[in-house]
Order: structure tokens, then sequence, then C-alpha cells
């Protein structure tokens, strides 16, 4: 990742739409104050008790977003928290993707990918890979935002998105970046997360998986347990 630079402006933060996006997206002030801030103004994770006491997404009279109809399972032990800065060797959060190689041989390919140091990019890092043109990779965009009044459901335009797909890797692509920045007075989102795991099960159908890497730019995952569904989702 370090070789690439990007010589184009990166996408940065615009307090005029601020507020129509958080609502486009369905922040909430508790999101905000407990979840967001603490990362903000203190530079670390928030800390709260176990549970949650509110009602499954399945069953609330509130509009919910998809992530809260998944939930975690673990199991509760007394061990010392991690720490991944001292313990660094062992909790590497180092990446690779793009396309992969035939394991199965032993060739140069197999080992031309790009690395990331950790799986969340910044704004300049994904305009890099938006406009990188190194050592043979490109990548493609893929708009996960539609029309209002387009009169297409869910499943049709995921369809779309699926095709721009595979025709991004007949194209040569290496990388596929699904993007909803484009969302505004006239356009809702797909949820990164159904477009994702719909983009990664059809190239998986198609044979064509291994040929490309996924990135998500999106402003619907802000929490810890968002970012775990969009990894487990092949993102």
């Amino acid at each position: 990742m370090s070789e690439l630079h990007c010589e184009n402006e990166a996408h940065g933060f615009y307090p005029e739409t601020l507020i129509h996006r958080l609502k486009a997206f369905g922040y909430s002030t508790e999101t905000l104050q407990f979840m967001l801030l603490p990362l903000v103004t203190e530079l670390r994770d928030p800390v709260g008790s176990m549970g949650n006491d509110s009602a499954l997404a399945c069953l609330s009279s509130q509009s919910r977003i998809i992530y809260d109809y998944f939930k975690q399972l673990f199991a509760q032990v007394t061990n010392p928290a991690i720490d991944s800065i001292r313990e660094e060797i062992v909790m590497s959060l180092r990446c690779s993707i793009g396309p992969e190689g035939n394991f199965l041989t032993n060739q140069a390919e197999n080992v031309h990918r790009l690395v990331i140091e950790h799986p969340i990019l910044t704004n300049e890092e994904i305009a890099a890979l938006r406009h990188c043109n190194h050592r043979g990779w490109t990548s493609k965009t893929i708009d996960i935002t539609y029309a209002i009044h387009s009169g297409k459901h869910t499943a049709e335009l995921l369809d779309d998105i699926c095709k721009q797909g595979s025709q991004a890797i007949q194209d040569g692509h290496s990388l596929i970046i699904l993007s909803d920045r484009g969302i505004g007075e006239n356009r809702v989102a797909i949820s990164s997360l159904l477009a994702s795991s719909a983009l990664h099960r059809h190239l998986v159908a198609c044979s064509q998986r291994t040929q490309v890497g996924i990135i998500v730019e999106t402003g619907e995952a802000r929490e810890v347990h968002h970012f775990c569904l969009m990894t487990g989702f092949w993102c």
C-alpha cells in the first residue's frame, strides 16, 4: 500500500451535508454520544456494561439497520484484555487483498497482492486505490445507491451490482470498490452489507471470486459489530 500515491484529492469532511447523511444512514443520538464520541475525543474504544435489553430487531417497532438483526455469540472469560501494542508480533491486522493465483502451483502471481496494514482504510487510501494504475492493477467503483423513483426492487438492484462486478473482472480490473457516497436527496443507498455479500456469493457461483478484491466505501458501518459482520461476509 505504501507504494501507491494518489495525486487526486481525496473526499473529506463536508459539514453542509453531515446531518443529512447521518439521518440517511440511521445514526442515532446514542450512537454518536456513546459509540463515536469517545473515539474522537479520547482516542479510545467506548467502555460499557455487558448486556443489551433493547428489543430484538425483528420485534422492534422502530426502523432498524440490517446489522441489528445479527447477534454475537461468544464465551465470557476472565483473561486480561489483549494488547495489540505490546503483543504486536502476534496481533497483526495486516491483510492481503486482490486477485489470488493458483496456490497449487509455484508462480509469481501467487504473491502479487496488495498488503494493507489494517482492514479499515482512510479516505486518502481509498482515493489511492480508486485511481491506482500500479503494476497492472486498476479498480472499478460501483455505485450502490439508486434513484428513489427508479421503480426497481432490491433483488433487481443487487442483480445489477453483481452484473457490474462480473463485467469489471472481464474488463481486467483487480479491485472492486462498492460505494454509497452518491447518496443524496433523490438517491438512497442499498445496505453495504447486503451489497457486498450478494456480490461475493455471485462471484463465487461464477468462479470469479479469486480474481478480484472487494472494498467497501460506506457511511453505514460505524461500530465494531458492523465491521465484524462485513468481514464475516467476505468484504
